[in-house]
């Protein structure tokens, strides 16, 4: 399964891809966001273009596992994502018109699991999604024996469909 990852900044934002058996990852092109006017759209011909079964998008959080600014920046930034990938791009939820509370109550269709959290409890999951995504190697994150990332501020979490 091809994933996609996203690197959230204030000036860029990065992107790779990796091949359909998750065993080379390729860094596309960055978005510089002050000469990219329309960032959903330009996130949207990419997601189209690379057709990703999931989308992966990191998460700064401080040294010691707490929200920063650009950690908030960043989930707003995947709250906006999610929506457009789930009445947009893969549009199991076209007409859908949530309010933050909604949103907040998880009232849409679907999940946003993550590794250690209820929904998807078995820390080991990141094994396959570290060596797919050459974690070490392209982001210096890594996984001690017992899954726990290094450094610690580290996050991952899945995007599925499944209409």
């Amino acid at each position: 399964m091809k994933l996609l990852g996203v690197d959230y900044g204030r000036r860029r934002i990065g992107i790779a891809v990796t091949d359909e058996h998750g065993e080379y990852i390729k860094g596309l092109p960055t978005l510089d966001r002050k000469k990219v006017r329309d960032l959903p759209h330009a996130l949207e011909s990419i997601i189209l273009q690379q057709q990703p079964g999931r989308i992966v998008i990191g998460l700064p959080l401080d040294i010691d596992g707490h929200d920063t600014v650009m950690s908030l920046e960043v989930r707003a930034f995947a709250e906006k994502l999610h929506s457009m990938v789930r009445t947009d791009l893969w549009g199991y939820a076209a007409g859908e018109s949530l309010s933050a509370s909604d949103l907040f109550h998880v009232k849409y269709r679907g999940i946003r699991p993550a590794p250690g959290y209820p929904a998807c409890p078995d820390h080991a999951a990141k094994q396959p999604l570290f060596k797919a995504l050459d974690a070490q190697r392209a982001c210096g994150i890594s996984l001690t024996e017992s899954c726990v990332m290094i450094p610690a501020a580290s996050v991952c979490g899945y995007y599925f469909a499944h209409p």
